[in-house]
């Protein structure tokens, strides 16, 4: 039998176990809302970035092999279509934003999967064009991996699967680096050096 103190204390501890819950409830979403937003201020800057080692490629008398055009262009589109992505996300109901967590998630993850791809195919001799592209890329690579550690893990599409079950020769390591929007800027002007490109 209990006693009233031991029935109060169940009570108070299930009541603070319930209050915890909704606390957690509560801000799992705003802090995914947080990140979204962020990957989308990112979106622009990181397409012109690629852009830009297209510039500096053909700058310096350099033609893109087909396959590494179309890794590179894939990467382009798939970042390009994430603003549909959390677009959608931010107008969906609370019901189906982990879903939607995890197409964004899948997303980044094939954007770089195909920029190692590009990377691979682009199999540039050592020198200045290559140092340039491959800081440019690290620097892409290490945020996207930042964002993608706040995300759920990425949905094995079909999509997803193919580009990760390519063979390559070689890849670059890139640890995750969170990067506010100005250091993003800035670490891939850093990167692109004096190639005349510039990420404003």
């Amino acid at each position: 039998m209990q006693t009233r103190r031991q029935f109060g204390k169940i009570v108070g501890t299930g009541a603070l176990a319930l209050g915890i819950g909704e606390i957690s409830m509560g801000l799992a979403c705003p802090v995914s809302t947080n990140v979204v937003n962020n990957i989308l201020k990112y979106i622009p800057v990181a397409v012109t970035a690629l852009t830009g080692i297209l510039s500096v490629l053909s700058g310096n008398g350099i033609v893109l092999a087909p396959v590494a055009a179309a890794a590179l262009a894939a990467a382009k589109v798939v970042l390009a279509d994430l603003v549909a992505d959390i677009t959608q996300y931010e107008n969906a109901p609370a019901a189906d934003k982990t879903t939607l967590l995890g197409k964004i998630s899948t997303a980044l993850a094939i954007v770089e999967a195909n920029l190692q791809q590009f990377w691979n195919d682009l199999n540039l001799p050592s020198g200045n064009v290559a140092s340039i592209i491959e800081g440019v890329l690290t620097v892409v690579l290490s945020t996207l991996a930042a964002f993608a550690t706040q995300l759920p893990t990425p949905v094995v599409t079909a999509a997803l699967k193919e580009v990760r079950e390519r063979k390559l020769t070689r890849t670059l390591t890139t640890p995750a680096k969170k990067r506010s929007l100005k250091e993003f800027k800035s670490d891939l002007n850093t990167a692109f050096g004096t190639s005349g490109v510039k990420v404003y």
